[in-house]
């Protein structure tokens, strides 16, 4: 019958053969024997998915996380049809198919920054600290200051840095405090060159409310690393109904039916880290940061399509097979997701450890209608009474799959010759990470056994 997307070649495109075939060994007259169909199928796919985003924001937008990522996986499918009578003279043959397919790879992406501007990475919920950073450079040198502070139920936090450095001198200063219940944390970083001269302040505050980290000022060589897994369960299944020339004539054109079900999952793990530049002549290196993140995406879809399948035979029974299909699905969609920070925890003299904070959770949901298209060519050629091998390359497009967009916190800041000015939070907006919907194809090549029972 007709392809799923993963699924079988058309059990009507290779029905009328083997119910030929099948009705000579039984030496039974072809109009009289009904045989089953029973389809298998494997092969390899690829998923092109909608980018998620890793939240990291500068002056111009998001830095880090467009695009899409074409995900290799495997695919495995089962078909059974049958004649189920005749209908206006033509026969009426039902199927029903099944499919998973299953994928996953691992993205690595990085950006390194030049010039002036912001940055700014934020988590699924908005931290309660307050933050203000400022930088400034002249003829005389560079200066930077920050101020973190952060309240928690155990007990507060604060830092407040302030460095200068005059005409060839060189600074780098981080800091990191814990809370009183050591549930939450905070990080201040300056640095400043008065050579070039240059300067800049970075911060960041996790708590089990949420996470912020903000950069402003001569931000040249701030590097940001993300590296994904993604991995995706996609199966379903489908019953369809077609009508097919009772005769095996070389041609035969086969409309049906088809109503089923989809199911896309996504399992997506992200580590960001900031790399915060060097200064030179500065003693002291920028310790890693950064957020991890454990996310699912999931996608229900329900309805159905109509096609056409097409099926020539040639003298020495080699099959040739064509399908295309379309219809509409609604689905629902949902997401799940956890932040896990990471800072450098002191240990002792210079040591530091890097530690993970629990800084919130987040889910959303979203209901709307997509439509499908697809599409199937092969052949098929016999290689035992009533057993038929088949090859094909198959299409599929999807015009809603779920994706991530992120809304960073609200932060006001200024930029000017010579200086520049952050702070968080402004007392408007609140970041969170909510459902959006791209375009998804679906490319397959497998291998069918099909066989008369």
């Amino acid at each position: 019958m007709r392809k799923c997307v993963v699924g079988q070649l058309s059990t009507w495109a290779v029905l009328p053969v083997l119910s030929a075939s099948a009705a000579i060994a039984q030496d039974q007259p072809q109009q009289d024997y009904t045989p089953t169909i029973m389809s298998e199928s494997g092969g390899a796919m690829m998923m092109t998915l909608p980018d998620v985003p890793s939240g990291v924001t500068g002056s111009g937008g998001p830095i880090t996380g467009s695009g899409v990522q074409t995900i290799p996986g495997v695919m495995m499918g089962f078909d059974i049809g049958r004649k189920l009578g005749t209908f206006a003279g033509l026969d009426l043959i039902g199927n029903l198919s099944l499919f998973i397919g299953i994928g996953g790879n691992t993205a690595t992406s990085t950006t390194t920054l030049s010039g002036p501007g912001t940055i700014v990475l934020s988590g699924n919920t908005q931290s309660t600290a307050t933050i203000s950073l400022d930088t400034t450079t002249g003829p005389g040198g560079a200066t930077a200051n920050a101020s973190v502070s952060l309240t928690t139920p155990g007990g507060g936090a604060t830092i407040t840095q302030n460095t200068t450095s005059p005409v060839g001198g060189g600074v780098v200063s981080p800091a990191v405090t814990l809370t009183g219940d050591n549930t939450g944390v905070i990080f201040s970083g300056v640095a400043t060159d008065g050579t070039t001269p240059s300067a800049a302040a970075f911060a960041a505050a996790a708590d089990p409310r949420g996470y912020v980290f903000v950069g402003v000022g001569d931000l040249t060589g701030t590097t940001i690393r993300t590296n994904t897994y993604r991995s995706f369960v996609y199966y379903g299944a489908d019953a369809s109904f077609g009508l097919s020339p009772p005769s095996v004539d070389p041609t035969s054109f086969t409309p049906y039916i088809t109503a089923g079900y989809r199911a896309l999952r996504q399992e997506i793990s992200t580590v960001t880290t900031f790399d915060l530049p060097e200064v030179a002549g500065a003693t002291t290196t920028f310790p890693t940061l950064g957020l991890r993140r454990f996310e699912q995406l999931d996608a229900n879809y329900y309805g159905g399509g109509v096609g056409l399948s097409v099926s020539h035979t040639l003298e020495n029974n080699i099959t040739l097979n064509g399908a295309i299909e379309g219809g509409i699905r609604a689905f629902d969609a949902t997401y799940r997701g956890r932040d896990l920070a990471i800072f450098p925890i002191p240990t002792g003299g210079n040591a530091t450890d890097l530690q993970t904070f629990d800084v919130g959770r987040a889910s959303a949901e979203e209901h709307g209608v997509a439509w499908f298209a697809k599409g199937e060519a092969g052949f098929n050629f016999p290689i035992a009474a009533n057993l038929l091998l088949g090859f094909s390359g198959t299409v599929e497009y999807i015009s809603k799959v779920p994706t991530l967009t992120r809304s960073g916190p609200t932060v006001q800041s200024t930029q000017g010759a010579g200086s520049g000015s952050l702070t968080y939070p402004n007392g408007a907006g609140t970041q969170s990470t909510s459902i959006a919907f791209a375009d998804a194809w679906n490319f397959g090549i497998k291998a069918t056994l099909s066989g008369s029972f």
